[in-house]
């Protein structure tokens, strides 16, 4: 075994499921106290098969993405192992996040790039695994076009010909309350098998505009403000402050009427 190879291993071996679990249940608890709501436009989460491997790449809006992928892998993939790249910097200062399915990647260099592949080929190869990615590989506006990937996504797809790839838009706009809303919607399922004939530079092609018209149909449905386009996944805090919302209700107590915190109420 090469040693490429072994450090892959070590990435599947590090991972644990309690560990995983206990930092889900904190983040549920994170997610609530700082936006009003997760919401999934419609349709929801896409059906997938369970014995095949799975890749999710989104935007990268900012430093929310990773942790907000864990909780979404969590609530929505419970019976699956989630992975995904982190830079190696980051993970020297965080070392726990390998015990949850981060691994590390050196960015901007050959060697990284090539470690990245391995180790996602054979996390991939895992009965029961999938992977989280932000390809873009930096922080970007949701406005930004065109929506431009690193190589490495393209390269994995052309290699993993078994696998379903869901590209996955995200924002984090306010709405009518004093807290951010997430807002996800999951696009089509890309089977890779459909696509034989495809080369590197036509997969990049491919993967970059189905995430931009994911991000497109988000960003409608965003400006729009229409709660019935999406499910909830998670309800957060509402409200105003703690002052005005005593204020309202005791308003509410003396018109008899019920009292809501939120502020659209």
């Amino acid at each position: 075994m090469s040693l490429r190879q072994e450090r892959a291993q070590e990435v599947i071996r590090a991972y644990s499921p309690a560990l995983f679990r206990l930092f889900a249940r904190y983040l549920d608890r994170y997610f609530a106290s700082n936006f009003t709501a997760i919401r999934i436009l419609e349709p929801g989460f896409p059906g997938l098969d369970p014995g095949r491997p799975a890749i999710f790449f989104g935007n990268h809006v900012g430093w929310w993405d990773p942790i907000l992928y864990l909780l979404l892998s969590a609530r929505l993939l419970p019976e699956r192992r989630s992975f995904g790249p982190i830079d190696a910097g980051a993970l020297d200062k965080y070392r726990f996040l390998r015990r949850i399915g981060l691994f590390p990647v050196e960015q901007e260099s050959r060697r990284g790039a090539v470690d990245f592949l391995m180790t996602s080929k054979l996390v991939l190869a895992e009965p029961g695994t999938c992977l989280w990615l932000t390809p873009q590989g930096r922080f970007s506006d949701v406005r930004e076009r065109p929506v431009v990937f690193k190589a490495g996504l393209a390269h994995l797809a052309r290699e993993m010909p078994d696998a379903q790839l869901v590209p996955v838009a995200v924002e984090y706009p306010f709405w009518t309350e004093r807290r951010p809303e997430v807002l996800v919607h999951f696009g089509p399922v890309i089977e890779v098998s459909a696509h034989p004939d495809l080369e590197t530079e036509d997969w990049h092609a491919l993967l970059e505009g189905q995430l931009t018209g994911a991000m497109d149909r988000l960003a409608v449905a965003a400006t729009a403000r229409d709660e019935t386009a999406f499910r909830k996944l998670m309800t957060g805090r509402v409200g105003v402050s703690p002052v005005y919302d005593a204020w309202r209700w005791v308003r509410a107590k003396l018109s008899r009427r019920h009292f809501s915190p939120a502020h659209k109420d």
